[in-house]
């Protein structure tokens, strides 16, 4: 059975994490958000919030209480929130209304292009290119899954209590790393 969420903990501060790295490595993801300057916080009941900000040509995501955004998207439970990642469902704006056309168009391509590397055919893989993209995306979801997983899951907990406090480098040569 699917802990939700320990689910909507990865969706949030590992899948859409990627958002970061996707904008500075897909030249088209780049171009979206050229201009662009919104922040959007993402409410999950019980989950710790994050904002993600598109500013200067950038994207940055946060783990952060903080309120100030120009637009929160609320989601009701876990549930939810994993319902819309898979888009089944929509977040409930409660702030930002002027900023919907930035999600419905923008937003939507970025997720779009985002789920184009997470969940690549074996004609993109092909592309030397894009298999790099995918393989450096799907490196920063694991490195970033770790502490989610550590953190909120029951065996998780369990597994990091037995290891002392600390840093934790993780690199690829040539390739992603974490610390």
């Amino acid at each position: 059975m699917v802990d939700e969420n320990v689910k909507a903990c990865i969706n949030l501060h590992a899948v859409l994490r990627n958002m970061e790295d996707l904008c500075e490595l897909d030249k088209e993801a780049h171009d979206i958000i050229q201009g662009k300057n919104v922040a959007i916080r993402f409410s999950v009941k019980n989950i710790p919030a994050a904002i993600m900000t598109f500013n200067s040509g950038k994207c940055i995501m946060e783990k952060t209480e903080s309120r100030n955004c120009h637009m929160n998207l609320f989601f009701k439970s876990p549930e939810h929130f994993n319902l819309m990642i898979e888009g089944k469902r929509n977040p409930i704006p409660t702030k930002g209304f002027r900023h919907i056309g930035f999600l419905k168009r923008d937003f939507a391509r970025l997720a779009d292009r985002l789920s184009y590397y997470l969940k690549p055919t074996h004609e993109l893989l092909r592309n030397k290119d894009s298999a790099r993209i995918n393989t450096i995306l799907t490196a920063y979801t694991a490195f970033f899954a770790i502490p989610e997983i550590a953190n909120n899951d029951p065996l998780g907990k369990l597994n990091a209590s037995r290891i002392a406090d600390g840093t934790i480098n993780i690199e690829i040569d040539q390739g992603p790393a974490i610390h």
